[in-house]
């Protein structure tokens, strides 16, 4: 056998295998786990089973104060129904017929702030765990964003608006307003020829039965038998009952 050349071992190398280097592990930072941990506390209240839920339990409340309209006013159903937390829904106004059932024989139901603010939080919860802030996204939002200001927009209306009527008849003027949902007991002076004396018990002092109202600015005294919120004064006097 004829040995290699010198020029030819020379040339000769070997690949040996070279161990790769440790890569450092990255260690989240204080922050990001923060943030995975909220995320993980929001999932349930972001869930998409949890806003279907809500969504039939708000048709559901919305049906039943529609029918419940034909025993109560529209004001009323809406303070009652959609703007508590909680109502109470007696079972007969399911029926579309007239039936002796108890006002009392009903389940309790969440009411319109209830479902609200879950919805509210649901929304708000699944922005911050599943979308992402994009321009690919921005219809989403906009919608979102308008589902929220209307939600807020019906909070607020409930808490601080003010609803009063005028009522000017044909070729005359008013200089007031009147409020349509609450009751009140005024009597009036008109003896004065440029101006009328008005002196107004409140609703909430005619509340209290079999109380008699005394005060000095009041042209009698008032004894409450039995208050009505539904209601009107007529000229006829009921049996024994008179204005003595």
């Amino acid at each position: 056998m004829q040995a290699p050349s010198s020029w030819e071992a020379s040339n000769v190398s070997q690949t040996l295998p070279v161990a790769a280097a440790p890569q450092p592990r990255s260690r989240p930072t204080p922050d990001s786990t923060a943030w995975d941990m909220v995320k993980k506390i929001l999932a349930p209240v972001a869930s998409l089973k949890l806003t279907v839920g809500l969504m039939i339990l708000a048709m559901i409340l919305v049906f039943a104060g529609t029918l419940a309209q034909k025993e109560l006013g529209i004001h009323t159903v809406v303070s009652k129904y959609f703007r508590s937390w909680v109502v109470w829904i007696p079972l007969r106004v399911f029926f579309l017929w007239n039936t002796d059932l108890s006002k009392w024989v009903g389940i309790p139901f969440p009411g319109g702030y209830t479902i609200g603010f879950a919805l509210l939080f649901n929304l708000l919860a699944a922005h911050l765990v599943r979308f992402q802030a994009s321009w690919r996204r921005a219809g989403i939002w906009i919608i979102h964003v308008g589902i929220i200001l209307l939600m807020l927009g019906e909070l607020f209306t409930g808490l601080l608006a003010v609803e009063s009527r005028m009522a000017i008849e044909e070729g005359r003027a008013s200089n007031y307003t009147e409020d349509f949902h609450k009751a009140e007991l005024a009597f009036v002076d008109a003896s004065a020829a440029d101006q009328d004396n008005v002196v107004v018990v409140p609703a909430g002092m005619l509340r209290n039965k079999n109380k008699r109202i005394v005060d000095n600015r009041l042209p009698v005294q008032v004894e409450v038998v039995q208050f009505m919120v539904n209601s009107k004064i007529e000229d006829t006097m009921p049996a024994g009952y008179s204005n003595h």
